[in-house]
């Protein structure tokens, strides 16, 4: 499950990381290709990761884009 936030019909970006540009009606699929666009080091432990991602109809229309999420990730342990 994906929860997108900061979503609205205004025609500028602002502060907001994801953005609707076409409408998705229940029976269609929605494909999403993920990026990790950046990583670096929090601590011994932690990671930061900036994932984008780009959703798409079959057709291959573009209907979310989203730019710049963070996630903090817990680092495994050197093998």
């Amino acid at each position: 499950m994906i929860l997108l936030y900061g979503m609205d019909g205004d025609a500028s970006w602002e502060n907001r990381n994801t953005r609707f540009l076409k409408p998705l009606h229940i029976e269609e699929i929605l494909k999403i290709k993920f990026t990790v666009s950046d990583k670096k080091d929090i601590d011994d432990d932690f990671g930061m990761i900036t994932v984008d991602f780009e959703g798409k109809k079959e057709n291959g229309d573009v209907v979310v884009i989203s730019k710049k999420n963070l996630y903090r990730i817990k680092k495994e342990p050197p093998r």
